[in-house]
């Protein structure tokens, strides 16, 4: 692990999450999208960094698409961006999603499950020794 301590860890996270807007006619409800509860940390991103890629120095990005669920886990994650491609980056994207928690949504103030995220991870090519 010798590696990890000069790795340039770059985690860029982040959530999208859409509302509904409610039918002509019907009550106007407060709606509040999922929000951090838990980043995962550089140290557990680089824990699923892909070998081939670390080996290599080729940094990446794995995009995933998530259901909140009531506790604020991830669930139903499924991996729908990688690049580059072929070194496994959206795979790595899925094993980190297991390290993150949300707030789930809420409407009227009520948490509710089933919002819906996608969240991008960037994993930064760890430097080499001596090397800046």
């Amino acid at each position: 692990m010798r590696w990890l301590a000069g790795a340039a860890a770059s985690l860029i996270l982040g959530s999208i999450a859409t509302a509904q807007e409610p039918p002509s006619g019907s009550a106007v409800h407060i709606i509040r999208n999922p929000d951090w509860a838990r980043r995962p940390t550089a140290e557990e991103v680089m824990r699923h960094y892909p070998e081939a890629a670390r080996r290599l120095g080729v940094s990446g990005r794995g995009v995933i698409a998530c259901t909140v669920a009531l506790d604020g886990r991830l669930e139903d994650c499924e991996a729908i961006a990688a690049t580059p491609a072929g070194y496994g980056f959206g795979e790595a994207a899925l094993a980190v999603a297991q390290y993150v928690r949300m707030t789930p949504q809420t409407m009227d103030g009520a948490p509710r499950a089933g919002a819906r995220i996608r969240l991008p991870i960037v994993f930064g090519a760890p430097r080499k020794r001596g090397v800046r």
